[in-house]
């Protein structure tokens, strides 16, 4: 596998499965590799497509040990921030988790302050 990527080192396809394999053996050590790939993908395919390699992407990563999960989620959700409650539906991860966590938070700060901020207001 090495020796394609020397050659077709701007291969998405290649770069993709690269990270992949990594991810499934434990040692997943290129985190850029995955991600730019990812974001090819997000640039390159169709709507559809990315839909496929997504569904067939988290079914692998499901397969793989917590640490591996969480690498994956943190390096898959930069590029789609908008899936973290699907991964997290996936995967049961901690990364994917946190997103949703601190976005929920901030939901609920948002509408407490526009609330709050009516009772204090003097004429």
């Amino acid at each position: 596998m090495r020796r394609y990527l020397e050659s077709y080192a701007n291969n998405t396809g290649l770069n993709y499965l690269s990270g992949m394999l990594e991810l499934i053996g434990g040692n997943f050590e290129d985190i850029n590799r995955l991600s730019d790939s990812s974001r090819n993908i997000k640039e390159i395919f169709s709507a559809e497509d990315q839909e496929k390699i997504i569904e067939l992407t988290l079914q692998i990563a499901k397969n793989c040990g917590e640490n591996e999960m969480n690498l994956f989620s943190e390096t898959f959700l930069k590029i789609y921030p908008e899936l973290a409650e699907r991964v997290h539906k996936a995967l049961k991860d901690f990364y994917s988790l946190s997103i949703i966590l601190d976005a929920k938070t901030l939901r609920i700060q948002n509408l407490l302050e526009e609330n709050l901020s009516g009772l204090f207001e003097t004429d």
